[in-house]
Parts: structure tokens; sequence; C-alpha cells
């Protein structure tokens, strides 16, 4: 994703609406600048009362951010910090457990946080950006630089401490809501979601020039 117009988007669904539900939200990336803020997963019309659901991004070269929204209008926050390098691969993990939401970077634990507000996270009813957001139902912004590989989005907490990160391609489960490998043909713009056996349940779009792209020394085999 070049940072500039590049990014995935998923129609709606009741898998991205996450509710009282606990959840991991996880993929590997690579971020080759720290320019703006970088948005890695949005189901949001940001700005738009009743359709905020939730933000997943960058603010700098190290720190992100979780908003969400728990009736479509209102806002919450949280900032954490630590996790992400700039120009390697890094394993990226945002949980939620009742009220408790941990970040892990790499099988560490990078921060932590209970918040009486995260009691629900509303639906949003829009589509899942991965690598951007929908501004205002206007336009499209907080484009991420870099790669982007092995998303997985379930509704179980995966990982409640310090953990060794897995480098096979993760496999479905009952939990996995989503799962992408990324592993489509090089240069090629056919995005598979690998989350069930049977046909894919999720229909992915690129949008950009966004790619497939065979690149070297990344961490996980297939």
């Amino acid at each position: 994703m070049d940072g500039d117009s590049d990014y995935l988007s998923i129609p709606d669904s009741q898998d991205w609406s996450l509710g009282t539900v606990d959840f991991t939200l996880e993929a590997w990336l690579y971020n080759t600048t720290a320019s703006g803020t970088q948005r890695l997963f949005s189901h949001t019309a940001h700005g738009v009362s009743g359709e905020q659901g939730f933000n997943v991004y960058l603010t700098s070269d190290t720190q992100g951010r979780f908003t969400w929204s728990k009736n479509g209008t209102d806002e919450h926050s949280w900032d954490f910090a630590n996790c992400m390098d700039q120009n390697t691969w890094t394993h990226f993990a945002l949980t939620r457990t009742g009220t408790s939401l941990k970040v892990f970077k790499n099988g560490a634990l990078a921060d932590s946080t209970t918040d009486s507000d995260m009691t629900t996270v509303y639906g949003g009813g829009k589509p899942l950006f991965i690598g951007a957001m929908n501004q205002s139902n206007t336009s499209v912004t907080g484009y991420f630089a870099g790669y982007i590989d092995e998303v997985r989005f379930s509704n179980t907490v995966r990982y409640s401490g310090a953990f060794t990160v897995a480098t096979t391609a993760f496999t479905a489960d009952k939990y996995t809501k989503l799962l992408l490998h990324m592993d489509g043909s090089d240069s090629g713009t056919t995005f598979t979601d690998s989350s069930w056996t049977g046909a894919p349940r999720h229909t992915i779009t690129a949008n950009g020039d966004v790619t497939n792209e065979v690149v070297s020394k990344f961490p996980v085999t297939n």
C-alpha cells in the first residue's frame, strides 16, 4: 500500500459488529513511514452521527489509537504505546476482554488499559476498510503506507499474556471471522478470505493500485 490511495474494502457484516463479545484483531505489518495517521482497520463513517463504529490506527512511528462508539454517535478512544517499528515486519494484535484492552507487539504485551466505556462497540453499518478510513461518507483518508499480511479477526481472545508469534500461516477455526493470507499471484489484485473451509465468507475489493507482492524476509511461511 502506497499511503496515497490503496486500501481493501469488505462489505458490512455482523462479523464486524464487535458489540459485547471478546475479540482479537491482528496482522503482520511493515510500515514504511511515520507520516500522518494511518488506519489499519476501520469500520465506521467517521463524523457521521449514527454510523460511527471502530478505528485502529497509527498516530506516530511507534504509537497507535483505538477509537470506538457505543451508540453510533459518541466516540471513545485509547492511545497505546510501543506497538510498531518502521521498515521491519511487526506482528500487531489488539484484544478485548470485557472492559479491558491489550496491545501486543511481536508477542510481548506493549500496553493495556481498562475502560468503563468499553461495554459495547457499535456496529457502524459500513464496509470494513483495511489500510484506510471512510471519512464522513464523502472521502477516504488515513491511508497506510507499507505492507500488510496475515490479517485475522477473531471473536475470541487469542492472547491473554506474552506469546510466541506463529511463523506459519494461520488456519481457520470456529472463532475466525476474517483471514487474509495475501498470497495471491504477484502483482495480482485478488484477495481471498480464508476464514471458512467452504466458500469464502467475505468478498474483498482492492482499491487504488493495491496488489499482492512477493517480498523477502517475511517471517511467516505458507
